[in-house]
């Protein structure tokens, strides 16, 4: 006799089945402004799923809004129960409010199923901000994936989007998740994009160079540094706290005394990511800085420097 694994806590049995499902599309369907647990739709069985596909359109579409919303929010709240196949379902919606929301809920979400609405649904979504979500989504996979044959997907779809999108937003996200793959054609279209005359894009290019981790870059984000835009100098020292070249920690302890606030800390979390003795004594300098935001951030890239330098034994 085989005895029945228990369902974990806070989850009951009827929790991503038919009858689960089925109960809280009634209700929701019956009373829309209403507010039942979202925890009916966690961890589908493939018959649930098929079911909340077939009556998705039932509900409301504020209210699918919401759900979208909630199921997020749910997830992050209780780690042991998974939306992902809910949020698949919504990200085929027709209202784009809502493909935006499911996209946005499967951040971490990095599912075959996933890339391939990706992938093949990208260049046809009419909704530019569902795009710069799908954008961001393809580098998430550039950034993890080992499978070439994905990765040449991924590369092709992004390409499309970064010569030949409408949208300056969607190109942004694009270039930007390009950065996670390499090859000549990348760096061509990293210093294209940092010569342009749009300060978003040189944006995008610097976040893109980071993300390379490539010392090739050093020269462009050094020289952003003394850019009069903060968006610049933010994504300078962002990336080269990214490529992690100690050549570049005295460059990089002068920006934390930088005028525009997200500017230092970015530079306090860059000196973390980059260690060494200069970084560590800038750091614990400013872990005792009046402004709590200055000392909270220096502590935790002191953290992050003790990680690099010794995984084993935090810096005292």
């Amino acid at each position: 006799m085989h005895s029945s694994t228990p369902p974990p806590p806070d989850r009951s049995d009827s929790d991503g089945t038919v009858d689960g499902v089925e109960a809280f599309l009634d209700a929701i369907v019956a009373a829309p402004d209403e507010r039942p647990p979202t925890s009916p739709l966690s961890d589908l069985d493939r018959p649930a799923t098929t079911l909340l596909r077939d009556r998705w359109d039932e509900i409301p579409m504020t209210t699918r809004i919401r759900i979208v919303r909630d199921m997020a929010q749910d997830a992050e709240d209780h780690v042991e129960r998974h939306y992902q196949r809910a949020l698949l379902v919504a990200c085929r919606d027709s209202d784009p409010d809502v493909r935006l929301a499911a996209f946005d809920g499967l951040w971490e979400f990095d599912s075959p199923e996933l890339l391939r609405i990706l992938l093949s649904e990208i260049a046809e979504e009419p909704d530019a901000r569902v795009r710069e979500a799908m954008a961001t989504g393809l580098g998430r996979f550039a950034a993890d994936s080992d499978d070439d044959l994905a990765l040449n997907e991924v590369l092709e779809a992004l390409f499309e989007r970064w010569e030949g999108d409408s949208a300056i937003d969607v190109r942004r996200r694009a270039l930007e998740s390009l950065g996670f793959l390499s090859g000549d054609d990348i760096v061509e279209a990293i210093e294209d994009a940092y010569n342009n005359h749009s300060i978003e894009i040189r944006a995008s290019a610097l976040q893109a160079m980071g993300r390379q981790g490539d010392n090739r870059w050093l020269d462009a984000c050094l020289r952003e540094l003394r850019s009069d835009d903060p968006e610049l100098r933010f994504e300078a020292v962002t990336a080269l706290g990214s490529i992690g070249d100690q050549r570049t920690v005295s460059a990089i302890v002068d920006m934390t005394d930088d005028e525009d606030v997200e500017v230092a800390l970015a530079a306090i979390a860059a000196l973390g990511e980059v260690g060494g003795p200069m970084a560590v004594n800038r750091l614990r300098q400013l872990s005792e800085d009046q402004s709590r935001a200055v000392a909270e951030a220096a502590a935790d890239a002191l953290q992050e420097a003790s990680i690099m330098a010794n995984p084993l034994r935090p810096l005292m």
